[in-house]
């Protein structure tokens, strides 16, 4: 992993981000660059400050200050469709697919391809068989999305945003609904991706599957960023260390003082 070339930044924000709800500093100079073919894992407690920085770099949100750059530009994302057109895609948690649409209908739907007024099915179908075998994804174009699993579904949103030409791809919590079986799978996705060039951010809870498969970790605390390293110089226990901002050396704990039994359950002496 580190003899990669660190030089082609495809999306940075070097001038760190920041985002103020109310009271509330969400993100506090925040700066994240990522690289084509590499997995970013961006980690961190639970109002960490995570999804509000993917949120700025998607378009869901305006930073409040600080600047995002793109092949080396500066640019002002408008909305999440504005980040599509410039080739930023975002898997969430919770999918935003249309449960009685086909594969078919659900990645196109927006992107309809028309000739004369209708749509060219053979067209479309061969474009999204070119994907998929790509990306290696294994999922059937023409059944209901309802019908699938929630791996397969998954797939269908990597496959609809590879469609519209994405070559930055954020994931928040892709793995918090999938069973151990889909998580591999999943994780050979991000490695296929990867091959492909296409820059990754992930976000997860899980530090198994961040040792497995993150070439690099940013971790943010109460908003800010705390550690940016590659993952060959990490262990498990300094990535929980710097997300809590303590070592479980250094948490105090004891034993609860105990008074009279409640409830006890003693062995009959008879029936030893």
């Amino acid at each position: 992993r580190s003899d990669r070339d660190w030089s082609s930044d495809v999306c940075s924000s070097d001038l760190g981000l920041s985002k103020r709800y109310g009271n509330i500093q969400a993100n506090e100079e925040v700066s994240l660059t990522l690289h084509p073919g590499f997995i970013h894992a961006l980690l961190g407690e639970n109002g960490a400050g995570k999804s509000t920085l993917v949120s700025m770099l998607y378009g869901l949100v305006s930073p409040d200050a600080g600047t995002i750059e793109l092949a080396g530009k500066p640019v002002q994302l408008k909305n999440p469709a504005h980040a599509l057109h410039l080739g930023i895609g975002l898997v969430q948690q919770h999918f935003s697919l249309i449960p009685a649409f086909t594969v078919v209908e659900n990645i196109i739907l927006g992107q309809e391809m028309t000739q004369s007024g209708f749509l060219t099915q053979k067209q479309i179908a061969s474009r999204l068989q070119q994907i998929l075998d790509q990306y290696d994804l294994k999922i059937p174009l023409h059944r209901p999305v309802e019908s699938l699993t929630v791996g397969e579904q998954q797939q269908v949103e990597i496959a609809k945003i590879l469609y519209r030409g994405a070559r930055i791809m954020l994931f928040d919590e892709p793995t918090a609904a999938l069973v151990p079986a889909e998580i591999e799978r999943f994780l050979a996705s991000l490695n296929r991706l990867k091959a492909q060039g296409i820059a990754i951010v992930l976000i997860t809870h899980r530090l198994p599957e961040v040792m497995a498969a993150a070439d690099e970790v940013t971790i943010l605390r109460k908003g800010k960023r705390v550690l940016h390293q590659p993952i060959e110089t990490l262990s498990e226990e300094a990535i929980g260390a710097a997300m809590l901002g303590e070592t479980l050396e250094d948490t105090p704990w004891a034993l609860p003082e105990t008074g009279v039994p409640f409830f006890e359950i003693l062995q009959d002496e008879h029936s030893a």
